[in-house]
């Protein structure tokens, strides 16, 4: 059957996935409270499997659009009515708006422009922007956070972030994180070119460690692919997967000599048998890829972040911030 979901359109749509769809496919996003989903059954039957995971226990034959909606919205962005709670951005891929129009690219990338808008408004605006160190003594209950307190992240370590990112945190005083998959970062590389995908180097990641603006955890060493389809921290044995934790936080302690205290789970996957291999590899904070705020009385090793690729208008960015944090 086909699938139309959304409301009025107000400007040209703009391909868009659902954290942890992967590239975006016949799904589009218009606002925060509008998506539109073109499909059918018979020639879209891997998107009709995901969209039945996105909205558990709804019979496809009598799929409930408001339904579906609410929940994809709850995954992704604004998440209604504003409540307490500390805010974690996550950022991957950026790029100048000039090439970024000019290329197909995927869900994951956010302009240059937006970035510094964004970052710009949090400055002015005066939020402060936390570390893991931070964050951590927070849910242990052993401080309060200044009303306006935000967290800004980097999943999977692309070079970008050195190019376009770290000179915007500079001039903003922006504290972030880098979440990488050490596996993927090596010593030296041809010169950056933006019509290429690459990813940090080790003095890339030295220097933004130096800065004492940037933080940074593990996304994993080799964990952040499919294996028979699936993530490999879902389909390794807990061994394995401890020790790839392992060896990606010893890659980050030797190179900026931070100890590293967050782990960004790959895929946003996370099950009770990976929380536990981070903790004994010595993580002590996991962050997921559903949206929402982070409180005292959040779990360390399942706290939800925003994802904020997509967001054009400042507008959607200021939606989420947080009124207060308790």
């Amino acid at each position: 059957m086909a699938l139309l979901i959304g409301g009025a359109l107000e400007r040209p749509l703009a391909p868009y996935a659902p954290r942890g769809w992967g590239r975006p496919g016949p799904l589009f996003r218009l606002r925060p409270a509008t998506t539109v989903v073109l499909a059918t059954a018979a020639t879209q039957p891997a998107l009709a499997t995901r969209l039945t995971e996105a909205a558990p226990g709804e019979p496809s034959a009598d799929f409930s659009a408001e339904r579906f909606l609410q929940r994809v919205e709850r995954r992704r962005g604004p998440d209604g009515p504003r409540v307490p709670g500390l805010r974690v951005l996550v950022y991957h891929h950026l790029l100048p708006e000039a090439i970024l129009v000019t290329l197909r690219h995927d869900s994951v990338t956010t302009s240059l422009e937006r970035f510094e808008e964004q970052m710009g408004y949090l400055a002015s605006d005066g939020y402060r922007t936390l570390a893991p160190e931070d964050l951590l003594t927070y849910l242990r209950g052993r401080r309060t956070l200044p009303r306006r307190s935000v967290m800004v992240t980097f999943d999977d370590g692309y070079e970008s972030n050195y190019v376009y990112a770290f000179p915007v945190l500079k001039r903003y005083r922006i504290k972030a994180t880098i979440f990488l998959v050490t596996a993927w970062m090596h010593e030296a590389q041809p010169p950056y070119r933006p019509r290429q995908l690459s990813y940090l180097t080790w003095p890339e990641i030295r220097e933004m460690a130096r800065s004492g603006l940037v933080s940074f955890g593990s996304h994993s060493d080799d964990l952040h692919r499919l294996q028979h389809g699936r993530p490999r921290g879902q389909v390794l044995p807990r061994s394995v997967v401890q020790a790839d934790l392992e060896e990606s936080r010893r890659k980050i302690e030797f190179n900026t000599g931070q100890f590293p205290l967050a782990l960004a789970y790959p895929f946003g996957y996370r099950d009770q048998r990976l929380e536990s291999a981070a903790q004994a590899a010595g993580f002590q904070l996991g962050f997921g890829t559903d949206a929402g705020p982070v409180t005292p009385l959040s779990p360390r090793f399942s706290l939800s972040r925003y994802f904020v690729a997509g967001w054009r208008d400042l507008s959607l960015f200021t939606e989420v911030l947080p009124p207060a944090v308790p």
